[in-house]
């Protein structure tokens, strides 16, 4: 069986407001292109978290492997997937608003 991989690259970056905070999603695959995916995104209390300007239905949204979202501070959980030949990715941001963290996902089909 052919095995892709999915890359999914999160990154935080900081805002210089106060109560908020930048959180970024770049999807790719194995030869670094853009996946197209949905993505589930909810805050510590459960609620999900919409991407302006990105089309959003119940408890997520989708884009074309990028996604830059205003957060308050906090931790959030996170599904990445596209279709059930393809690994959900699951992982979870400690604190939206500290410095720098990273997280790196991989998925095979």
């Amino acid at each position: 069986m052919r095995r892709f991989y999915v890359l999914g690259l999160l990154y935080v970056v900081v805002s210089l407001e106060a109560h908020a905070a930048w959180l970024s999603f770049n999807i790719q695959n194995e030869d670094s292109q853009s996946f197209p995916c949905r993505i589930y995104l909810f805050d510590s209390d459960g609620k999900p978290q919409r991407a302006a300007g990105l089309p959003f239905w119940h408890d997520h949204f989708v884009c074309s492997g990028a996604a830059k979202l205003e957060l308050s501070v906090g931790r959030y959980r996170y599904e990445i997937e596209r279709g059930p030949e393809y690994e959900r990715l699951k992982g979870e941001v400690a604190e939206v608003g500290a410095v720098d963290p990273e997280t790196n996902c991989q998925s095979s089909r």
